[in-house]
């Protein structure tokens, strides 16, 4: 069975630019989008 990779990182508020840096840390915790979707894949 496969095993799931998860991350979470807290925010203090929703505005934008506090959602995009949490999300930049998220990808980059999992190895970064790269790893996630590979090149030339249609997403």
């Amino acid at each position: 069975m496969k095993t799931a990779k998860i991350s979470i990182v807290k925010v203090a508020d929703y505005n934008s630019g506090e959602i995009y840096t949490a999300l930049k840390k998220n990808l980059s915790l999992l190895g970064g989008l790269e790893n996630i979707i590979k090149p030339r894949s249609k997403v």
